[in-house]
């Protein structure tokens, strides 16, 4: 599967970078990969971050000095759903523009608790 999405978007863009660095590194078969284990990988880096918060002391990034693991695992979702979104040919640029503007006009907290 090859991505078809040619947007210049800034989220599309990143979506590219993020997918292509996925391919070269081998995680990609050329028969795409599955949806539903893809977003359990998403998940499970929003679990790994939720371990980073409920830690009494702020823990620091296994991996990248002079960041904390918080900061770590939000940024390994974020690549995760741009990878997922560039593979499965998602106009996530275009989406995300339109959801803004239809949050914007809803009304305060929209019946919504938090």
């Amino acid at each position: 599967m090859t991505h078809q999405i040619k947007s210049d978007h800034p989220l599309d863009r990143l979506a590219r970078q993020c997918h292509k660095n996925s391919r070269e590194h081998g995680f990609w078969p050329p028969e795409g990969r599955n949806k539903a284990e893809m977003m359990m990988l998403e998940v499970s880096e929003i679990a790994e971050r939720l371990e980073a918060v409920r830690s009494t002391i702020p823990l620091p990034s296994s991996h990248l000095p002079g960041f904390s693991a918080e900061e770590e695992e939000l940024a390994d979702l974020i690549i995760r759903a741009l990878d997922y979104a560039c593979g499965h040919n998602i106009r996530l640029g275009d989406a995300f523009d339109a959801k803004m503007e239809f949050n914007s006009k809803r009304p305060h907290k929209h019946g919504k608790a938090f």
